[in-house]
């Protein structure tokens, strides 16, 4: 997941040679996430959409901002055991 978001950073634009990425940044990224993006990680959707059944919890699938809420939790697990904190945007 860190990968796929570093990628859609750096790919987007808005950042400028020596411009430093952090791991708000990276939570920041995921409110614009879509439906065109859950399809590049799809082994993390069905470990969402399984969590959320095996816990009862009623979620539309359709709504962005509940599967980015999850989204947002693995990130920050995964922001811990990399021990991530920045990057800086060279080339």
């Amino acid at each position: 997941m860190l990968s796929y978001i570093s990628q859609k950073i750096n790919d987007s634009g808005d950042t400028d040679r020596g411009c430093e990425i952090d791991y708000e940044t990276f939570i920041n990224n995921l409110s614009f996430f879509d439906n065109n993006d859950y399809e590049n990680i799809p082994h993390l959707m069905r470990d969402i959409k399984i969590n959320l059944l095996l816990n009862n919890k009623e979620y539309d699938i359709d709504n962005p901002s509940i599967i980015n809420k999850e989204l947002n939790i693995i990130l920050k697990e995964a922001i811990m055991e990399e021990n991530f904190s920045s990057y800086k945007y060279d080339w």
